[in-house]
């Protein structure tokens, strides 16, 4: 079993807190569990339903992502697709925050042909068994790349989909007839089993009036649904 880093384990708001505060004007439509023991938190997977090729605005983003969350409002390591105004499609990356080290990583993997949206993407995290704080991405099983934090402590996990910058004129991906989902959501702790979440501490974090979503499929099937009510 490997050796967690010992620190102090506060009570905060890991999420909530840090998705808010720490970046003013993005606008979330999200599910959040923190478990008990998250600090031994290893890895999580989920597979992410990029419904459409999100319009995005000057100067914003739109995205969707699995994410570990830190100990703090500033700290988490997260991976999924990215629709940036200059990008071609939707492509894939990791990002990776600390403090004031806040950048999205990785090759940049088309999402955007007639082929790929629509579709199914399977996402997972995970903490190498061999060097502490170092995390690996994975789509589809394959690898794209890794990570050493420093001093990253778990707090819990985090998924769904996010526009970063002007609401007015980002999307998020799923639309009110083609929804995006999340399934299969899963974390594991150390030592442990994969944990399939149908259950989650937290309520949906839904911070547009434009967004919806329906999580009546989570005690069941493990899988919720995310869409922009102008789509």
């Amino acid at each position: 079993m490997k050796k967690k880093i010992s620190l102090m384990i506060l009570t905060m708001i890991f999420c909530l807190g840090f998705t808010t505060a720490a970046f003013a004007g993005n606008y979330f439509c999200v599910m959040t569990n923190k478990p008990d023991n998250a600090n031994k938190i290893e890895a999580t997977t989920g597979k992410l339903k990029v419904a459409n090729d999100p319009t995005v605005g000057r100067s914003s983003d739109s995205c969707g992502w699995v994410m570990i969350g830190g100990q703090s409002s500033t700290q988490y390591v997260q991976l999924g697709w990215l629709k940036k105004v200059d990008s071609y499609g939707v492509v894939s990356k990791y990002h990776f925050a600390e403090g004031n080290d806040d950048n999205w990583f990785g090759p940049d993997v088309i999402y955007g042909s007639s082929y790929s949206i629509n579709s199914t993407y399977t996402y997972s995290i995970v903490e190498s068994t061999l060097t502490e704080g170092k995390y690996y991405f994975y789509i589809n099983g394959s690898s794209i790349g890794g990570y050493l934090t420093e001093d990253f402590v778990p707090g819990g996990v985090q998924s769904g989909e996010e526009v970063l910058g002007d609401i007015s004129s980002t999307r998020i991906s799923g639309t009110t007839i083609n929804k995006a989902s999340v399934s299969e959501w899963k974390y594991r702790r150390d030592g442990e089993n994969y944990v399939q979440m149908k259950v989650v501490t937290e309520d949906p974090l839904i911070s547009s009036s434009y967004f919806r979503l329906d999580d009546s499929e989570m005690p069941t099937l493990g899988k919720f649904y995310m869409w922009d009510t102008r789509l």
